[in-house]
């Protein structure tokens, strides 16, 4: 088979990776209360991760918390604590106990609030996986890629055949889905992204449900790609 070739989506989609904007957004649109919508939101998170890990999917990454989104203002940063914190802790061991999934982070956890590292510290492995044979779950949080690449570099020295596996998401992406209609993928692995097919979705992110999820599979295994060549 040619590089040129449509694949299946069975046969390819091994790394996905979600960025769930618009959520602030849909929360005024929707006049529901802040936390109460990032709740939704890790709602549907979950449940798209375990869509996509039913599929045969191995490696799943999402988008929680950039270095940046801590600097938001008190208020909005604490709903989304309260929120992702609450996933951790109700709704990821499901994940693990039904699905055999392992959870890792990606990110600085000196920079997280301390109720977010605890939930985190409940679920994650240690490491990052590189050689796990199990489905993965990485959780962006506190994520910045230069110092992700930073890290990286200074773990293997010399040897650049080595960066990828010394990433804290030591895996390339296959496709991103982005929702909430902006076209950028603001600062999300971008070394993993090098051939990612981008979704761009034009609904904020509490509106996605598990069917999209798999209908975007289904269009990514039309896709032709080259990587390159």
């Amino acid at each position: 088979m040619t590089s040129d070739q449509s694949v299946s989506a069975d046969a390819i989609f091994h790394h996905v990776g979600i960025i769930p904007d618009g959520n602030r957004r849909w929360a005024k649109q929707n006049n529901m209360d802040l936390t109460e919508a990032y709740w939704l939101a890790m709602q549907k998170i979950t449940a798209c991760c375990g869509a996509l890990f039913h599929k045969g999917v191995s490696s799943v990454s999402v988008y929680l918390l950039s270095k940046d989104n801590i600097l938001r203002a008190r208020e909005d940063l604490q709903a989304v604590v309260i929120a992702e914190a609450r996933m951790l802790r109700e709704l990821i061991p499901a994940l693990k106990r039904d699905l055999g999934v392992r959870v890792y982070h990606a990110g600085n956890p000196a920079s997280l609030p301390e109720e977010f590292r605890s939930a985190l510290n409940g679920v994650c492995e240690t490491g990052n996986g590189c050689t796990d044979p199990f489905p993965r779950l990485y959780l962006l949080a506190g994520y910045d890629a230069y110092e992700e690449i930073v890290a990286a570099r200074d773990a293997i020295g010399p040897d650049p055949e080595k960066l990828i596996e010394a990433l804290s998401v030591p895996v390339e992406l296959d496709a991103v889905i982005r929702t909430g209609a902006d076209h950028r993928i603001s600062g999300f692995l971008p070394l993993q992204c090098k051939y990612a097919e981008l979704f761009f979705e034009p609904y904020y992110f509490p509106d996605i449900t598990p069917e999209r999820v798999l209908a975007i599979m289904e269009e990514f295994g039309s896709r032709s790609r080259r990587f390159g060549k």
